[in-house]
């Protein structure tokens, strides 16, 4: 049997010569050997050594034979140790040759490179150059895991549809909201010309699942089931589906609002309720069932509650069936249409108000566009005030006497309905206040300026009508006297001239309610921004901001100016022909005595005579005034007494500047004229005035006709001389 031995036993760091002899020897299989040849190799060659048997050659001979292996092995091992050593030399020369040098040479570069980490100068250069090299480094180590990432984000697109359909059809919500949820994630990491169709597969994915859903949202919220809406909100959240939660969640809860609006059409209508009555009614139970949701929402701890409130409001009023501006319109054609319109809308106003505070909400524009849409239906309504304010106004007119009614009705009439008149026009600028909150100021004054044209219009009228044949035969002044005054023309006359006594003052409060209205819309108009207040803010953006309600706004505080001075031209027209009327009356008279001058022979007029006792005539050596004259001196006088009467009616002491021939005019008097004129009209003395008005036109009139005679003999200006 042959046992060989290695080089390499000596070279092990443990290696022991007498434990390895003895090992050698004592290896009974080796005694056994037939006689070995020795066979010598290199440094790596392997040396075998046939182990003597029995029978074979002597031990001393092994011996021998082993001394000179070894012998051999020494010389081998020192030969390969000068050759190692002189290669080691070698390489040591090439050291101190080359990378001594280039060792050297890092050594010097660290410590300078040291150094100049301590000079800030240099320190900055050097060092952005290394952190410019460790970002590219960076950079590319980012590039090879973002590549990384997307190779399997692909491998996972492709199974994408199957897990989801898979998973929504074990309705294994969650597990497929996951899946969902990290595919949107991966997208932000793939960067592949098919992204557009990944993006699509996504949104299709999200869309099943969320018909998945609806339905069992729907029934959950309906039996107000806590813990299954809480998920619900969750799945919807994670795939991005929140305001479809929302949506549908708030469907459910419109539904008794919702059928509530439609009973209006089948059951309040028949029983003949006006629907801004009824409007009251259904707010009352929309607020109920909102504080109902919010309260069980918030008793949840849901963290979308305020959210609902919001969209509950929304919901309700975008799917009203008709729209509230429908009903709106069928209201507004009825006969007090704009009453019924300002019920509404403080109602809902009110309404609105309730809502802000029972709703706190963290997002107030969207909140503010959310009331504005309570308000939006009314805009229609709004921006054509003018229309819907003359359509109220001119209704009634009709209470207006009629000119074929007789003069004592007429009479009757007049101030009872000149004071409906009034009161419509009164509260004009209250409804345009709650309706418009002043921004409709320009359509009130034209609807006004209308209204009370059309008023002093149908006064004229009648006016005009009590100088017919018909009110001639009620109302006759008798040459003796202004006989029944109370049943005559001068009682319809002065009722008349009472009307544009009460018009006037009526326009003077009128302007100034006016301007105060139009102050108090200044601070709405001209804020720089949205009012807070939704019912401000949508009535800044129509058009009923417009300039000439600014250019009315920016004039107001002038005392002078009038905002309905369009009418007072009007007014003062009829003012003037009123007292005419009432004048001609009063001179009716003396106008008919008058007449009578021209029926004297002036040219041939006869000396007079008195008859006697005996019928005998006899010259009289004195003149008296003729007939004619006396009567209307008469007359004159007892007019002070019969005025007296109504000394204190608004009427006759109405515009006293403008009674005929008071003053011819002012504007050709003197300063001590005008002054004198003052003084009169200060006097306050009613009878006086008109008694002067009155004698000034006698005067007048007497004087045309002594002008207009062509010839008059010596006893006729004697005549003349005594009737003067």
């Amino acid at each position: 049997m042959n046992s060989e031995i290695s080089a390499e036993d000596f070279s092990s760091p443990n290696f022991d010569v007498k434990d390895w002899i003895n090992t050698i020897l004592c290896d009974s299989t080796r005694l056994k050997s037939t006689p070995f040849p020795i066979k010598t190799h290199n440094s790596d060659s392997i040396l075998s050594s046939p182990v003597p048997s029995e029978g074979g050659p002597p031990i001393d001979l092994y011996v021998s034979n082993l001394l000179q292996t070894l012998q051999l092995l020494s010389q081998d091992l020192s030969r390969k140790l000068e050759q190692t050593s002189a290669e080691s030399l070698k390489q040591l020369q090439r050291t101190q040759q080359h990378d001594l040098p280039i060792f050297k040479q890092s050594v010097v570069a660290t410590q300078q490179y040291l150094n100049s980490l301590r000079d800030p100068n240099a320190a900055q250069n050097k060092t952005s150059k290394a952190f410019r090299d460790l970002e590219r480094l960076d950079s590319v180590h980012s590039k090879v895991q973002e590549k990384l990432a997307r190779l399997k984000e692909s491998e996972n697109w492709l199974s994408f549809s199957g897990d989801v359909d898979i998973l929504l059809k074990d309705r294994k919500f969650e597990a497929a909201a996951d899946r969902i949820e990290e595919a949107g994630r991966s997208l932000m990491l793939l960067d592949v010309s098919d992204v557009e169709d990944k993006k699509r597969g996504l949104k299709e994915a999200k869309d099943r699942m969320e018909i998945e859903l609806c339905p069992i949202l729907k029934e959950v919220a309906s039996n107000y089931e806590t813990l299954e809406t809480e998920k619900l909100f969750s799945l919807f959240e994670s795939i991005g589906r929140m305001e479809k939660f929302l949506d549908v969640f708030s469907e459910v809860k419109c539904q008794p609002m919702l059928a509530f609006w439609s009973e209006y059409d089948s059951i309040v209508i028949q029983n003949g309720s006006e629907f801004e009555n009824w409007l009251d009614q259904f707010y009352d139970l929309f607020l109920a069932v909102l504080t109902k949701e919010l309260n069980w929402c918030s008793n949840s701890n849901f963290t979308f509650t305020n959210q609902v409130g919001v969209r509950i409001v929304l919901g309700v009023f975008q799917s009203l069936d008709p729209k509230l501006s429908a009903r709106l319109e069928i209201t507004c054609s009825k006969k007090d249409g704009l009453l019924g319109l300002i019920r509404a809308y403080l109602a809902t106003h009110e309404f609105a108000s309730k809502i802000q505070v029972l709703i706190r909400y963290n997002n107030q524009d969207l909140f503010a566009e959310t009331t504005m849409l309570l308000y939006q239906p009314f805009v229609q309504f709004q921006v054509n005030y003018y229309e819907h304010e003359k359509n109220h106004l001119f209704k009634t007119i009709k209470t207006l006497p009629s000119k074929n009614e007789g003069v004592l009705e007429v009479a009757a009439l007049l101030n009872e309905g000149l004071n409906k008149l009034l009161n419509s026009a009164d509260s004009s600028v209250a409804r345009c206040l709650q309706f418009t909150k002043g921004f409709g100021s320009v359509g009130l004054i034209n609807a006004l300026i209308d209204y009370f044209s059309d008023i002093v219009g149908n006064y004229s009228e009648l006016l005009k009508s009590t100088n017919s044949s018909e009110y001639s035969r009620q109302a006759t002044v008798s040459l003796d006297g202004l006989e029944n005054l109370e049943s005559s023309k001068f009682q319809i006359g002065l009722r008349i001239l009472g009307v544009a006594s009460k018009i006037s003052s009526k326009l003077l409060t009128l302007e100034n309610d006016i301007k105060t209205m139009l102050q108090e819309t200044s601070k709405s108009v001209y804020f720089q921004s949205l009012n807070t207040d939704p019912q401000i803010a949508i009535l800044q953006v129509s058009t009923l901001n417009s300039l000439k309600l600014k250019t009315l706004i920016d004039s107001s505080p002038d005392i002078n100016f009038l905002v309905l001075t369009k009418i007072h031209p009007i007014l003062d027209k009829f003012t003037s022909q009123s007292q005419k009327f009432v004048f001609d009356t009063l001179f009716a008279h003396i106008s008919l005595r008058l007449s009578q001058f021209h029926q004297i022979n002036w040219s041939n007029l006869a000396s007079a005579t008195t008859t006697s006792p005996f019928n005998i005539a006899i010259p009289q050596f004195s003149l008296s005034p003729q007939s004619y004259i006396t009567s209307i001196g008469e007359h004159l006088l007892t007019l002070p007494q019969q005025l007296d009467i109504y000394v204190d009616d608004p009427g006759l002491k109405f515009s006293l500047i403008t009674i005929p021939y008071l003053v011819d005019n002012m504007s050709r008097l003197t300063n001590e004229e005008k002054e004198e004129v003052q003084l009169v009209i200060a006097s306050d003395d009613v009878p006086y005035i008109w008694l002067r008005a009155l004698a000034n036109a006698t005067m007048s009139v007497f004087v045309d006709r002594v002008l207009e005679l062509k010839e008059i003999s010596t006893i006729g200006c004697n005549q003349l001389a005594t009737d003067i």
